[in-house]
């Protein structure tokens, strides 16, 4: 996070759009790392905005004379010092319930409770807060297990994810908005069917609340056009066609299909498979077969677009509450 980010993310698509909704609805946001100068600058930017009701966490006395000393002001920005907070015993005792309840072996609660991730994802669990923001100085390791100990998915949804939001007005061939939506499985490295479905829908469902129209799902694989057998391009295959029957079976704004955006790249020359004439060269139109990329040549086109683009920090769909990692 740098000294000026939300300034210089006012001009994008993305931010005003949130902007302009936190205004009409301000939400309680949850800052993880309270001790850093940057999130108390940004606290105060949201207040002046009145967008967001930031809470701090952290030593009371160390943010305050932080923020004295870099003239920034305090007001309206709440601080909870979690050791000390009035909540602190009932969340050490919901901890120790949910090991119990996982049969799992935790150590002191008063010492998981006490780490700033652990309170502030307790904090949205239990509705003292709609949204946490966190990862400037806690490990993304510490901090997405956090996350994953308490905060509960939705029903739907198996497993968390992770989706990057690019925006830049280099983007345009990329839908015509200037916004892609960008989801990744780093958090699950080899995911099912299910999962790949999953993901899917539920970043198409981000996408089509942003953007306001229909949500296009480009599913990259290993396939070509559909014509390969390996295990990834079939469950890819399988994961499409998933998804488009969830859609379709909840009414939902969105199209699933291979991308037509990024450069044909031959699968492995197989020539049983590849020189029969009567092999189809394209999808039908409507069709939404499995992507047709190599997941290698996806990435370098999409790294390729990235150069210049103004990079959203990553967001965890599939949980009750909006997490977003700095």
């Amino acid at each position: 996070m740098s000294d000026n980010s939300l300034e210089s993310a006012n001009g994008n698509t993305v931010t005003r759009y949130l902007l302009d909704q936190l205004r009409r609805h301000p939400k309680r946001v949850v800052f993880t790392d309270g001790e850093d100068i940057r999130v108390i600058r940004a606290a105060a930017m949201l207040v002046e905005q009145e967008v967001v009701a930031p809470i701090l966490l952290g030593n009371k006395d160390r943010i305050r004379a932080l923020a004295a000393e870099h003239g920034v002001s305090m007001n309206l920005i709440h601080i909870i010092d979690p050791p000390l907070a009035s909540d602190f015993g009932l969340f050490c005792q919901r901890v120790e319930n949910m090991a119990r309840y996982r049969t799992i072996r935790i150590g002191k609660p008063e010492e998981i409770v006490a780490r700033p991730h652990y309170f502030g994802s307790l904090m949205v669990q239990y509705g003292q807060a709609d949204a946490v923001v966190g990862g400037n100085l806690a490990s993304p390791v510490s901090y997405f297990r956090a996350l994953l100990h308490t905060i509960k998915p939705l029903p739907h949804v198996p497993k968390i994810f992770g989706v990057s939001i690019l925006t830049g007005s280099h983007l345009h061939n990329l839908g015509g908005d200037g916004i892609l939506f960008m989801a990744d499985t780093a958090l699950n490295p080899v995911p099912n069917v299910e999962e790949l479905a999953a993901i899917a829908v539920e970043t198409g469902r981000l996408a089509r609340h942003f953007l306001g129209r229909t949500a296009h799902v480009a599913m990259l694989s290993h396939s070509t056009h559909g014509s390969a057998t390996t295990p990834d391009a079939m469950r890819m295959a399988a994961a499409t066609s998933l998804a488009r029957d969830k859609s379709l079976k909840e009414f939902l704004d969105i199209t699933f299909g291979r991308c037509p955006h990024f450069p044909e790249t031959p699968a492995p020359r197989r020539r049983s498979r590849h020189l029969w004439p009567t092999h189809p060269r394209t999808v039908p139109p409507g069709r939404p077969g499995p992507a047709h990329c190599h997941r290698r040549d996806d990435f370098r086109h999409c790294r390729r677009h990235r150069r210049g683009g103004h990079q959203i920090p990553p967001t965890l769909p599939g949980r009750r509450s909006l997490i977003s990692l700095r």
